[in-house]
């Protein structure tokens, strides 16, 4: 936080303290300029022009909260500025920059300089991570801030707020935009994390794995032990299935790493039911309620709904330490309550407005972390099982993550518009408000990418015992996946460890069989081939030959009949002529 403190001192005949917004325009153009390494150096340039003839400014004070300034320094249009440097506690500096020149007359103008090198960014996995402090003080006339950093930082993930223009890595920011909150910013293309997940089950269970979404890739290097099998539900899920005996109990524990996207993959065809389903009244999401029924005729858009939810709910940091855990209140309690709400009441309140309003809304419970406490709410820990809401973009055809939550908790940071590189899912919630549930027990931490290169499919061909000729024939395929991540280009998503079996119909146009064949399916773009094995035609040739030979049987006993016959009419009729 920047605090500008300026001294003006009368001068002629008296010494004066005056409000510097009503003698002075005053004017910054500020430079936030990272390296490749994430050193920040801060040049503030700025101007002091005289609204009046009888005063001038000999120095100028400015308190820094948070950001240790180190190599400080200053110069005027005359040389070097002497300064002061005061520590004022832990987290605050106090400078005090005395002025070489001395500018008196209305519409004169004093100009300096002022540089020091800042907070950097964190390099966080993949990911260049920024904060720059807000505005706090009043009376500025115009504030222009360019924050500056290297191409190797890669193309920005998200930006809040959003820029008012950018141009090769240079980002700019207005006084209106700065008053309001400060710039947060990472930059990358994607981020890596590890995860270690535990679990407990009794009996028949299954556990929701980590899933593929628009927004992640998920791998994982071991589940153990391992489970029966892998589906994917209505919702995207990803579920682990295991046959337990009644009463046997196991804990599973899953780890892996999972790559965070900084954009969206709009081409991820994303499981889900039908959207209609995801309009309906729950337990939780209250859409039916004639409360929030009215306040969906006001909120029509998600926008509407989000600002609405951050403004109306307080968040209440006491009932994260609360032990028990505290109990979810959902959408109308939410309303009823709202100084004591926490990640489930913004998200339940969202999710029941947009149901009422039409617009397809489902529950995340994840993970939300960052090392940074600028970028995470204030008060909560660095990393924290969260809960956020997602609704359907018609135009885009995507899932879209927003965060009320972190938008209340961070002071007005964007979390509509771009979501950060936080927010790892672990469960979607759609069809349930509940169910699956979320791992009790998880570990996340950044980590080096790594690669997962993927075996090769287990495929196996269940064909029929035979062919006949122009009869259809049901052919099965089955398909395993070995690999600790999902593949994509059949009809359906394989999930990690998952099996499928795709049907096909073959129609043999080959009367005897004797030319190669095969059968081909469709598995998304890509054409699976099997060859017809001989064995296959081989109870038909035996029949075919058998009915040949029948036919042949039959024939030559005609026929040897028919010249019996013939030839003792021949033995009768020479009688007749002896």
């Amino acid at each position: 936080m920047h605090k500008f403190l300026l001294f003006i001192i009368g001068s002629l005949l008296f010494a004066t303290r005056i409000n510097a917004s009503g003698e002075f325009y005053t004017k910054y153009n500020v430079d936030y300029k990272f390296d490749s390494l994430g050193k920040s150096t801060i040049i503030q340039n700025i101007s002091l022009t005289n609204k009046t003839t009888n005063y001038y400014a000999p120095r100028y004070e400015l308190e820094i909260t948070g950001e240790n300034p180190q190599n400080i320094s200053g110069r005027d249009s005359t040389g070097p500025l002497k300064i002061e440097v005061v520590p004022k506690d832990a987290t605050t500096t106090i400078l005090t920059l005395y002025f070489n020149d001395v500018i008196v007359g209305r519409d004169k103008t004093l100009s300096f300089s002022l540089q020091y090198q800042g907070k950097p960014a964190l390099h966080n996995g993949q990911v260049w991570e920024l904060s720059l402090p807000k505005i706090s003080q009043t009376n500025i006339d115009e504030y222009n801030l360019n924050l500056i950093v290297p191409e190797s930082f890669g193309r920005p993930a998200y930006l809040s707020p959003p820029p008012v223009s950018s141009e090769t890595n240079t980002y700019r920011f207005t006084q209106d935009q700065l008053s309001q909150a400060g710039v947060v910013a990472a930059f990358g293309n994607f981020q890596s994390y590890s995860f270690r997940l535990t679990y407990r089950i009794t009996g028949p269970s299954h556990i929701a794995l980590p899933p593929d979404t628009a927004y992640q890739r998920v791998y994982f290097d071991s589940i153990v032990p391992p489970p029966d099998s892998v589906v994917i539900d209505p919702d995207g899920n990803w579920l682990a299935l295991y046959q337990l005996k009644s009463g046997q109990t196991a804990d599973i524990i899953v780890s892996g790493a999972a790559n965070l996207l900084a954009e969206p993959l709009t081409s991820f065809n994303t499981p889900m039911a039908n959207l209609n389903e995801y309009l309906k009244p729950t337990t939780y999401w209250q859409a039916d309620a004639p409360q929030i029924q009215e306040l969906a005729k006001k909120l029509r858009t998600p926008q509407a709904i989000y600002d609405y939810v951050v403004a109306i709910l307080s968040y209440d940091y006491s009932r994260v330490s609360a032990n028990p855990p505290p109990s979810r209140l959902g959408a109308l309690a939410a309303l009823a309550n709202p100084t004591s709400a926490i990640c489930t009441e913004f998200t339940d309140l969202f999710i029941a407005i947009a149901r009422a309003a039409g617009i397809p809304t489902r529950e995340i419970n994840g993970f939300a972390y960052t090392n940074d406490p600028a970028l995470r709410p204030v008060g909560l820990a660095a990393d924290v099982l969260h809960a956020w809401p997602q609704y359907w973009d018609t135009n885009r055809r995507i899932w879209v993550n927003i965060d009320p939550t972190w938008a209340k908790t961070t002071g007005g940071v964007d979390f509509f518009n771009k979501l950060d590189f936080n927010h790892f899912t672990f469960v979607i919630h759609g069809l349930s408000d509940s169910l699956p549930p979320y791992p009790p027990q998880a570990k996340v931490s950044y980590t080096p990418y790594k690669e997962y290169p993927a075996q090769p499919l287990i495929t196996k061909w269940d064909p029929p015992p035979f062919l006949i000729p122009f009869l259809p024939a049901k052919f099965s395929y089955h398909i395993t996946n070995p690999n600790g991540q999902a593949v994509y280009y059949l009809p359906l998503a394989l999930p990690p460890f998952g099996q499928t079996i795709l049907a096909t119909t073959f129609v043999s146009r080959q009367l005897l069989g004797l030319k190669p064949q095969s059968a081909t399916i469709m598995a998304g773009e890509t054409n699976v081939t099997y060859n017809i094995e001989a064995r296959l035609y081989l109870p038909w040739q035996i029949f075919l030959a058998a009915c040949v030979s029948f036919l042949i049987i039959i024939i030559v006993i005609a026929t040897a009949k028919a010249r019996s016959l013939y030839l003792q009419k021949r033995r009768g009729q020479d009688s007749l002529h002896r």
